[in-house]
């Protein structure tokens, strides 16, 4: 065979060797471009459910500290709401108590009975003691009410106070007629006994219904 023929039968050998080259190159481009997504895919899908797992761990333990505030606040808030119970029994029972000792007074002064009118000073002591329990015991623990409530109460301590301060007003002149002109602007007995009997109820009242509302009352 002449050199010729052959450098012409290598040439053809290579042509038609490289189709098959390229065919066989893409063919392992491709086996190996597949194989590579199918691991990445395989690695991301891995990743996803660790993320997954970490995910779900976190939200049992978040879930797990938020159940336990949950529970620390339950317990607070029952403990205080059991104090606020107590503490609003107690000034309840004081409230009315100074209502029932200032009627007592009133009452007795504009009874026919002499003898109810009698032991000025006992009951007298008597409305004082409520009015300085009740004051004590409120302003211990004015900061379980709010600001609204509390104002109710602090008109209610005033009124009691002024109301008081003109009972006994009203009581020395009615007791001792000829010093009337040096306290020129007492008032009578009725006018502050209705005062007592008609306004003190509904500010009691407001009070009343404020404190169920607190304690979860429903009307």
């Amino acid at each position: 065979m002449s050199q010729e023929n052959l450098l012409i039968g290598v040439s053809i050998i290579q042509v038609l060797l490289i189709p098959i080259i390229l065919f066989f190159s893409k063919q392992l481009i491709s086996y190996f471009f597949n194989k590579t997504i199918d691991l990445k895919k395989a690695e991301l899908a891995q990743n996803l459910e660790n993320y997954k797992k970490e995910i779900e761990q976190e939200n049992k333990n978040f879930q797990h500290q938020l159940d336990a505030k949950l529970q620390e606040f339950n317990i607070k808030f029952s403990t205080l709401h059991q104090e606020r119970a107590i503490i609003i029994k107690d000034l309840y029972i004081k409230i009315i108590e100074l209502q029932s000792s200032l009627l007592k007074i009133t009452q007795d002064e504009q009874s026919n009975n002499q003898n109810v009118k009698n032991n000025d000073k006992e009951k007298i002591d008597r409305f004082n003691n409520a009015f300085i329990e009740f004051n004590n015991s409120y302003y211990t623990n004015k900061i379980y009410f709010s600001e609204t409530t509390a104002e109710k109460i602090n008109l209610l301590l005033n009124d009691f106070k002024n109301v008081s301060t003109e009972l006994i007003s009203a009581i020395i002149v009615k007791r001792y007629p000829h010093i009337d002109k040096l306290i020129s602007d007492s008032k009578n007995i009725e006018e502050i006994s209705n005062k007592v009997e008609t306004k003190f109820p509904i500010i009691i009242k407001e009070l009343e219904n404020d404190f169920r509302e607190i304690l979860g009352v429903k009307n």
